[in-house]
């Protein structure tokens, strides 16, 4: 009984293993969506098969402007984000949050996909976003954001 009971987990910790290893390895996309009553802003990456990588961020203002600007990542920036999502382990653990928008604060959600599937997860106010990967790439996330645009969310 202990024996079966041994190999059962075993092989379902060798399947979760083998399915982690093919996470973000291909092409993958991702979307990063700050929503304020002030500013809208979307970041979209997209990283090809051939691992090139294009993000994009648009921004619209109350009022009115809007903010259109791309980029290309660098293959050092490719590779950063790559391992990034694959630590961060967004198919799993906790993708709830809250939604401040009612006292004028970001609403901030990920949605990233590849051939394996997408996960969309709200950022605010969601303890696993505080620390580790998860929070190395929404500091990643601000950083390319900033290189992309010119004025930078919500300057």
């Amino acid at each position: 009984m202990r024996a079966a009971l041994f190999i059962a987990t075993l092989e379902a910790l060798c399947a979760l293993a083998v399915a982690e290893e093919g996470l973000f390895k291909g092409w993958f996309s991702l979307n990063r969506t700050t929503d304020s009553i002030w500013v809208h802003c979307e970041l979209d990456v997209h990283v090809n098969e051939q691992a090139k990588g294009v993000a994009s961020v648009e921004c619209q203002w109350e009022g009115g402007a809007t903010e259109k600007n791309e980029g290309h990542l660098s293959e050092t920036e490719v590779s950063e984000l790559r391992t990034l999502l694959q630590q961060a382990r967004l198919f799993e653990g906790q993708f709830w949050g809250h939604d401040p928008r009612g006292v004028d604060a970001a609403l901030v959600t990920i949605t990233a996909s590849d051939d394996q599937g997408i996960a969309t997860l709200v950022c605010t106010g969601n303890e696993s976003f505080d620390s580790g990967a998860r929070q190395g790439l929404i500091g990643f996330l601000n950083e390319l954001n900033k290189k992309v645009s010119k004025r930078g969310e919500g300057r």
